[in-house]
């Protein structure tokens, strides 16, 4: 493998592992989001669930 073969396979690389981390970093925001909004929704049925009698939660 000739030397500028060899620094376009390692620039390729590079390249992969950049969008890769790009890509997980949407991906744990987008897990944040979820869950914030799981959290609320938990918090909201709590809330609604306070009118109910006790034998029924």
């Amino acid at each position: 493998m000739k030397p500028e073969e060899a620094q376009r396979f390692v620039d390729q690389v590079a390249d992969d592992m950049a969008s890769l981390y790009e890509e997980l970093a949407e991906v744990y925001a987008e897990n944040h989001r979820i869950k914030a909004a799981l959290h609320a929704w938990q918090a909201e049925q709590v809330e609604s669930a306070h009118w109910l009698p006790s034998r029924l939660r």
